[in-house]
């Protein structure tokens, strides 16, 4: 499923943080620890990114708006809630 926004010329969103969340596993020859699959999931920073963006530009300091793209997993098979 895409994840779309609208954003107006000079507005300032934050629409959280794409993380991707790895499933790890063992490989049967030498048993390292490897990536076996990932996730795509949206998570809520804003209170600590918007300061932190504020700070690198202050031209943009008090006009950022919080407009979250869904939280939680996305795509195929995404889960209802957001994971811990």
């Amino acid at each position: 499923m895409p994840l779309g926004f609208d954003v107006a010329p000079g507005e300032v969103l934050c629409l959280g943080n794409l993380h991707m969340q790895l499933r790890m596993g063992k490989t049967r020859i030498f048993h390292t620890t490897v990536p076996t699959g990932a996730a795509a999931v949206v998570l809520d920073r804003s209170a600590r990114d918007i300061p932190m963006a504020e700070a690198a530009n202050p031209a943009i300091a008090g006009l950022a708006r919080v407009a979250l793209l869904p939280l939680g997993r996305w795509g195929r098979g995404a889960a209802a809630t957001p994971p811990q």
